[in-house]
């Protein structure tokens, strides 16, 4: 991955293109964010869908952007998820939800 954030425009057009192709990758962190917090993916799949780029932040342990989607659940209103995007490789990795 380039050590540059995508901007969000970009990073909106890769979440969409992503999500239509299911390559959606979640983390036990992410999972247990979901449970803790009674969230469901179809939230965190609307809100995605829905949402813009609130926060770009350098992971300095990992090298990678960590983005902050700030959307629409179905039943939540706002709805942050944090991902990394993976272009290159055509998938995003969800990382945590509140």
């Amino acid at each position: 991955m380039s050590n540059d954030a995508l901007d969000a425009a970009t990073a909106r057009k890769i979440i969409r293109t992503v999500l239509d192709a299911g390559r959606t990758y979640p983390t036990s962190h992410f999972k247990e964010r979901l449970k803790d917090r009674n969230i469901s993916m179809q939230d965190v799949i609307a809100a995605l869908k829905s949402g813009i780029v609130t926060q770009t932040e350098h992971d300095l342990k990992t090298g990678d952007w960590k983005y902050t989607i700030t959307g629409s659940g179905i039943d939540i209103n706002p709805l942050n998820v944090v991902i990394t995007i993976y272009p290159d490789q055509n998938k995003i990795v969800l990382l945590t939800v509140f």
